[in-house]
């Protein structure tokens, strides 16, 4: 797959998405650790460290680079640092299911 360009941050109203940086790990961890929102995330490590977090954002800058995802920070005006996040994982396979190469119609 293609590099995707990662993109500059998108703001409407009070709500903020862009890419995870290293800076985040301060808000980032705390958050995660905290058991009510640990309850809902079965593939977060708990509790979850600084090194969790730098391995995230290794995971989502790959994952720019290679094409494979796109990955966002959300940020909301008046809260210090990213208070979740959301993605989206480009699947090959299914994109070749789905995407005929001859540039004839979808099914």
């Amino acid at each position: 797959m293609a590099e995707l360009t990662t993109p500059e941050a998108l703001t409407r109203g009070p709500v903020t998405i862009r890419p995870w940086e290293p800076g985040d790990a301060d808000a980032l961890v705390p958050r995660i650790s905290d058991p009510l929102v640990a309850a809902f995330l079965d593939q977060i490590p708990h509790p979850y460290t600084h090194e969790d977090a730098r391995g995230w954002f290794e995971v989502a800058a790959d994952g720019w680079r290679s094409g494979t995802m796109a990955s966002f920070a959300i940020e909301v005006a008046g809260l210090e640092g990213p208070v979740g996040g959301v993605g989206v994982r480009f699947l090959e396979e299914l994109d070749a299911e789905r995407a005929p190469d001859d540039g004839g119609d979808r099914e």
